[in-house]
């Protein structure tokens, strides 16, 4: 989906009376999704799960913020989205989460609903709650991966979430994949559960060499985000 061409009435022809809709994924095989969109609006239908919140890590080109974003606070025309995890939050207390590589952030604010399109050249994960998915899988190691590669930074912590921010989001996909991959192995002592998570990753590798988006040397995240010397 083209951001620039983006405007309420092709926004609202997408989501309907939704209040988030997740765009289709680049390929069938693909563990997550090419965009989402959320409609926070100033009053809810109740029929369905009706955003109130989003929260979401943005970066200005200096800081990385925490933003919650709604009809008192929308952001501006279009941010640029850190690494990390979103959380759409309603009324009720219920919560939704989903999890990038980087991305951008559209705004559209009208006088009855703030409208966000997320898009990134990476899938975006929707996390399930009590499930083993391969999407929660691979969250949660991309989450282990980058903490064990950020305490190299030391005090330097500010710098490595720069640097994090600044990473394109399918540069840091597809050093995340390497990395996952590297370190898993299948064996007779494996659970069948993992197995079948890391098959779908090794797919996905497959598809990304095959559409000429895995780099030719694939870097590991500690070496992608290494600190400088």
């Amino acid at each position: 989906m083209e951001l620039d061409k983006l405007d309420a009435q092709t926004f609202s022809n997408l989501i309907g009376d939704l209040g988030f809709s997740l765009l289709p994924p680049t390929h069938p095989g693909s563990p997550g999704y090419s965009g989402l969109l959320v409609a926070i609006r100033k009053r809810p239908t109740g029929e369905h799960f009706d955003p109130q919140t989003l929260i979401l890590p943005l970066y200005d080109g200096e800081e990385i913020t925490w933003r919650r974003l709604s009809m008192l606070t929308p952001a501006s025309e279009v941010e640029h989205i850190c690494p990390g995890r979103l959380i759409l939050a309603d009324r009720l207390g219920k919560r939704l989460e989903f999890f990038t590589f980087g991305g951008t952030l559209k705004v559209i604010t009208e006088p009855d609903a703030v409208l966000c399109a997320i898009t990134s050249p990476a899938p975006i994960l929707e996390l399930v709650e009590e499930q083993e998915t391969v999407a929660d899988w691979l969250a949660a190691e991309a989450e282990a991966i980058w903490a064990r590669t950020r305490s190299k930074w030391g005090i330097q912590d500010d710098e490595f979430e720069r640097r994090l921010a600044q990473t394109s989001p399918l540069s840091l996909y597809t050093s995340t994949l390497h990395s996952v991959l590297s370190h898993w192995k299948q064996g007779p002592g494996l659970e069948q559960t993992h197995a079948l998570l890391g098959e779908a990753l090794a797919k996905e590798r497959h598809w990304l060499k095959n559409q000429g988006l895995w780099p030719t040397t694939p870097l590991t995240v500690e070496q992608l985000l290494a600190p400088d010397l």
